[in-house]
């Protein structure tokens, strides 16, 4: 299942995995819809398949399952 875990409050510093994993969603987003040339009205839908595939991508801790297996 999944796990929430909360970070310690008014410590920025601890969010960091959260906001490189944002901006790799984002950079991911942007990429698909300006490589296709796709206009912006569709970026939700972008960013659910994007969260889509990265939910089922090994990752480094993972290594040999993926996130929505986990």
């Amino acid at each position: 299942g999944i796990e929430h875990e909360v970070t310690i409050p008014y410590a920025p510093q601890h969010n960091g995995l959260v906001k490189r994993r944002n901006k790799t969603l984002l950079d991911m987003v942007r990429c698909m819809l300006k490589g296709k040339g796709i206009p912006n009205c569709y970026w939700r839908k972008a960013v659910s398949t994007v969260a889509y595939v990265l939910n089922r991508c090994p990752t480094r801790r993972m290594r040999t399952i993926t996130l929505e297996e986990a």
